[in-house]
């Protein structure tokens, strides 16, 4: 601090060009540190550390069930389902483990080009973990029988019922909403 109060920026003498690459360098990398420290800490504000490592796993499972519905790998599809699952689509209606993987992923009558969660929260109730989160899909359709194909693109609201068996979270019950798209301010 100088005598009169302000503060002045410490000036330290710097004797070639390299080192003042070295700092750039040193400075661009802490940024990007604290940049994604500051990211992680809002996605997680409010969470305790244990919470937060539960959503970041729950959010890598719900990213490989999108990755397989993309590429339609049935196996992480089995994997990732509880016998017992039940999921509640959009427009009410229910169906089984064996419907959405026979009905939907197997027949090819579902297609996902590609998708992303993001807002993800997670609650925690012993063995039972809930996530609501955002999901958008896009390239996504669903083809009726009898009739033409349905376009499923879009942002929804889910939550997702996991529970732990042994030492996996599966999940046991699914609902999704869609949202409605919001109208441009102004």
């Amino acid at each position: 601090m100088a005598p009169d109060g302000s503060f002045r920026p410490i000036e330290l003498p710097i004797s070639n060009r390299r080192e003042i690459v070295l700092r750039r360098g040193f400075l661009a990398g802490l940024a990007t540190v604290t940049l994604l420290m500051t990211n992680h800490l809002a996605a997680h504000a409010g969470q305790s550390p244990a919470n937060a490592q539960l959503t970041d796993e729950l959010v890598r499972l719900e990213r490989a069930r999108l990755s397989a519905y993309v590429s339609g790998d049935r196996a992480v599809l089995e994997q990732a389902l509880a016998p017992e699952y039940v999921h509640t689509n959009l427009y009410g209606q229910r169906t089984s483990k064996r419907q959405e993987i026979e009905e939907f992923y197997d027949s090819g009558r579902f297609k996902l080009g590609g998708g992303d969660i993001r807002n993800a929260t997670v609650r925690r109730y012993g063995p039972v973990a809930i996530l609501l989160a955002d999901v958008t899909w896009t390239g996504a359709s669903y083809a009726v029988p009898d009739r033409t194909s349905v376009d499923l693109s879009g942002t929804y609201s889910i939550t997702r019922v996991y529970v732990l068996k042994g030492r996996r979270w599966l999940v046991v019950s699914s609902h999704a909403s869609r949202q409605r798209p919001t109208a441009p301010a102004g």
